[in-house]
């Protein structure tokens, strides 16, 4: 950010958003910095849509508003998710002086809250569709990461973000004892555990 100054006139959200990004490009994932992008560019629509042409101008009642908004075209733990990130960016905005200095935007950002199992889905796949999917991917897309991920999704259960999270270390192959049972190592703890 060397050379550049935030003005009173830079603080419509635009350019807040587009100074944000920046100060996160490198730090962060480029997914996630694209998620971001997305999330804040939709909120600076919205705010465009309004007539707010800068932070100062927003208050508490804006982001009921907008939640209202997104409850018309979005699921509700989408919306949580907009709402973390609105969070961290009103933070920056206040750390960088772009807001009033009483103005504590990113505490009146509430994460709506759901009734048990609203964020969550219990949707299971056919058995027989699943065989034809492992026998596609058998066929055309042999070992890809398409391949391996759902093989793994569907034989452990797991989820996307402990798949993401495995390490070559994770892996530890079964080894059959003289008795015929299995003997699963686990990495982390360096216990056996028999099944």
């Amino acid at each position: 950010m060397c050379g550049e100054r935030i003005t009173d006139d830079d603080h419509s959200p635009n350019e807040l958003i587009e100074l944000y990004i920046k100060d996160r490009t490198g730090e962060k994932a480029k997914s996630t910095i694209y998620k971001d992008r997305d999330h804040l560019n939709q909120f600076c629509d919205w705010c465009e849509e309004q007539g707010i042409e800068s932070v100062q101008d927003i208050d508490g009642s804006h982001f009921l508003e907008y939640k209202f908004h997104l409850r018309q075209k979005i699921a509700g733990s989408t919306i949580r998710n907009h709402f973390s990130t609105l969070r961290t960016f009103f933070k920056f905005c206040k750390r960088i002086d772009a807001t009033d200095g009483n103005q504590e935007l990113h505490t009146k950002l509430e994460t709506p809250d759901f009734a048990k199992g609203d964020l969550s889905h219990d949707d299971m796949m056919d058995f027989d569709e699943v065989k034809k999917l492992l026998q596609y991917f058998d066929k055309f897309e042999y070992a890809t990461a398409k391949h391996a991920m759902f093989v793994v999704f569907w034989h452990s259960g797991c989820r996307r973000g402990a798949l993401r999270g495995l390490d070559l270390e994770d892996y530890k192959p079964v080894q059959q004892r003289e008795n015929g049972d299995m003997d699963l190592s686990v990495s982390n703890t360096d216990q056996n555990l028999s099944y």
